[in-house]
């Protein structure tokens, strides 16, 4: 597979990066809802009082970076855990920082 820099990658037209794609594929890895909330992506979550946690096969936690090299993220077993009280909900954590 190639790596581009901004130099080298073409720039004449759509047929050019429609073939460099086809040639470069990319693997397309869909993913829980509970990881997209986790990372930030998703602020579907509605258990204010938990936050989402993935256990392995020996019924360990596990860790995002362990999560996403699994095979099928879909295989994990997803879980709530509560928080402690002086813990912030998982969306005001995983919110934005306010544009200035």
């Amino acid at each position: 597979m190639q790596r581009f820099s901004g130099k080298e990658f073409p720039r004449d037209g759509d047929m050019v990066l429609d073939t460099l794609l086809n040639n470069n594929p990319t693997r397309i890895r869909r993913y829980p809802e509970e990881f997209l909330v986790l990372i930030g992506l998703s602020r579907l979550w509605y258990a204010p009082a938990a936050r989402p946690i993935f256990y392995d096969e020996d019924e360990e936690e596990m860790r995002l970076q362990d999560f996403i090299k699994v095979p099928n993220p879909f295989d994990v077993v997803c879980a709530k855990k509560k928080l402690p009280e002086n813990e912030k909900h998982i969306l005001e954590q995983t919110a934005a920082p306010p544009s200035d």
